[in-house]
């Protein structure tokens, strides 16, 4: 995600590509890392509900990613706390 969403970012011409890998990127990351259990159900869950409204529009995908990365971060630390 951080890989297309950070060059979208930098370059708008960048779209039609990332709303490709985003389909790759959510079959691969968000459902397949949520079977094994690896992400949070609540993220998987963010993303269903605001996949279609991601691939409407540049800054919408961003504004996913930046909330994405805020919640892994999150998460993380909490994990990290546990031990």
């Amino acid at each position: 995600f951080a890989l297309f969403a950070r060059r979208l970012e930098r370059d708008p011409c960048y779209w039609p590509t990332a709303q490709d890998r985003f389909g790759h990127f959510y079959a691969t990351a968000v459902v397949r890392q949520a079977e094994r259990r690896v992400i949070p159900p609540l993220l998987k869950d963010l993303i269903d509900r605001h996949r279609e409204l991601a691939l409407a529009s540049p800054a919408e995908m961003i504004g996913l990613f930046k909330y994405v990365m805020y919640l892994l971060c999150y998460y993380g630390d909490k994990e990290e706390r546990r031990d």
